[in-house]
């Protein structure tokens, strides 16, 4: 999209953001406030993170229209309120649903980093981290759909290359981003043949490779210095273009997301090996 068309399909537009206190999805909210969004409402757990990231935003964009909701989306009651009370505050209506959020994960080897209690290797937030990183999504993304039906509107959901690839020492976190993957890429399949009272609704996945937010700088201190870290604002960016573009799928960083697919693909024994390297 030009920098114009760009503007213009965000202008007007009422907008859910997750995860929306900090990283990337603090980014999105300036993105979206900056090109003319309607309202955005901005959502997480801390009350505090929020409206300090609100003001943040007001700072720079004094016009934007912007409202907090703060609420924990590790459980189903919580996440279904949520949009319902975001809607409310939009008007009773949504065009953009941008689902964002995760919940803090161990980074290390399952078999020892995580092993605890006489054996019990990490189970203990398997359950916690399925529900606020997977479940919610879809929680959300079904309590939203006639919202999102009425509006012709669009769902992004924030993936990663984890969605795609095995990530060592993350093995929690990148399954449950291949679940979304699975889930997400099924769902608009079937958006698609219960004809077009559903299939007015895009769905993009966004795929983000390492991102410097500050939820990764305690990852990026024990990786390779060879990782690429790119900035927030450049991954935000690309999320929304491709959401208002109504793509399937986006890349970001796309030179070394999509390769890495692509050669997990085509050579999987390679990307282990640069994998372990970088790790």
């Amino acid at each position: 999209l030009s920098d114009e068309i760009f503007d213009k399909s965000i202008s007007g537009k009422r907008v859910i953001v997750t995860g929306a206190s900090q990283g990337i999805g603090k980014s999105i909210v300036f993105e979206l406030a900056r090109r003319g969004a309607a309202h955005v409402v901005l959502v997480s757990r801390s009350e505090a993170k929020l409206l300090a990231a609100k003001n943040e935003i007001l700072a720079e964009v004094p016009s934007a229209q912007l409202s907090i909701l703060p609420a924990d989306l590790s459980n189903k009651a919580a996440s279904v309120e949520m949009i319902h009370s975001a809607t409310s505050l939009l008007g009773g209506s949504l065009d953009t649903l941008i689902l964002n959020h995760i919940t803090g994960s161990r980074f290390g080897t399952w078999l020892i980093d995580n092993k605890l209690n006489n054996g019990d290797e990490g189970q203990d937030f398997l359950e916690t981290m399925f529900a606020t990183n997977c479940f919610s999504y879809i929680w959300m993304a079904t309590s939203a759909m006639p919202y999102l039906q009425a509006s012709s509107g669009s769902i992004a959901v924030v993936s990663s290359l984890a969605g795609h690839v095995g990530t060592p020492k993350t093995a929690v976190y990148s399954a449950t981003k291949h679940a979304l993957q699975g889930f997400f890429d099924a769902l608009r399949v079937e958006l698609t043949l219960l004809g077009p009272n559903y299939s007015n609704v895009s769905i993009t996945i966004a795929s983000i490779g390492a991102t410097d937010t500050e939820g990764a700088r305690t990852v990026m201190e024990k990786v390779s210095d060879k990782v690429h870290w790119a900035p927030a604002k450049d991954a935000a960016i690309s999320i929304l273009k491709g959401t208002m573009a109504r793509r399937r799928e986006i890349f970001h960083p796309h030179h070394i997301v999509f390769p890495a697919i692509v050669t997990n693909l085509l050579s999987p024994e390679l990307l282990d090996w640069t994998l372990v390297k970088a790790m």
